[in-house]
């Protein structure tokens, strides 16, 4: 595996043993598959170490048999530690990374379709300010003015339109998390590509979902 990204490397392992199910395509995957694999655990290992990034170059995480060790380093899972439930299960992880992420994806870009600019990091500015203001009495603060100004309105018209930005963008992100979760929590439960394919299908508007799934 040859690891060409600047971000860590996420790993799925079996809690008990150490056993490496598979290197996740992002942390979100990761930590969503360990939601449907019973002692499970996503873990991340910093690419950015060049001596550690050289041993996990040589690893097919996801086809081989590799075990965690202390500080991120791997070695091939001991042959008398092999069971059929772990290896159950990391065929298991395999098969619903895919779909997973795939669930990840759309969602994200679902968010692209909702959103206005606005830098995440700004947002808990605006809401201190708004809650600093006092609509009632007519008291603003210096933020809340100067983009008043900025605009040309009146304070409480900025106070007005900011608030409900905030609260019309914090709605949209929270319905796209919900249902996230929702068919996340569904694809943890299916065992066959088919329930996985018929969970995905749901997720992006085709209506071919399994009755009963």
């Amino acid at each position: 595996m040859n690891i060409y990204k600047e971000e860590a490397l996420y790993i799925v392992a079996d809690l008990e043993t150490s056993l490496i199910y598979m290197s996740a395509p992002s942390a979100n995957c990761a930590t969503a598959l360990t939601y449907g694999l019973i002692n499970s655990g996503s873990f991340s290992f910093p690419i950015q170490l060049p001596v550690r990034k050289n041993e996990w170059d040589e690893c097919d995480f996801n086809n081989d048999l590799y075990q965690i060790v202390k500080m991120s380093q791997v070695r091939p899972f001991p042959k008398e530690l092999v069971r059929e439930d772990l290896l159950k299960r990391k065929a298991l992880a395999r098969m619903r990374a895919v779909f997973l992420y795939s669930l990840e994806v759309h969602f994200q870009r679902m968010l692209h379709r909702i959103a206005e600019y606005m830098p995440d990091h700004l947002s808990p500015f605006i809401y201190d300010e708004l809650n600093k203001c006092d609509p009632l009495q007519g008291k603003y603060t210096n933020a809340i003015e100067e983009y008043a100004s900025l605009h040309e309105i009146g304070a409480d018209a900025a106070y007005d339109e900011l608030r409900m930005k905030l609260q019309s963008n914090g709605i949209a992100k929270f319905r796209n998390y919900a249902r996230y979760e929702k068919y996340m929590m569904q694809m943890n439960q299916c065992v066959t590509r088919e329930q996985l394919n018929a969970v995905l299908d749901t997720a992006l508007g085709n209506k071919t979902f399994a009755a009963g799934m």
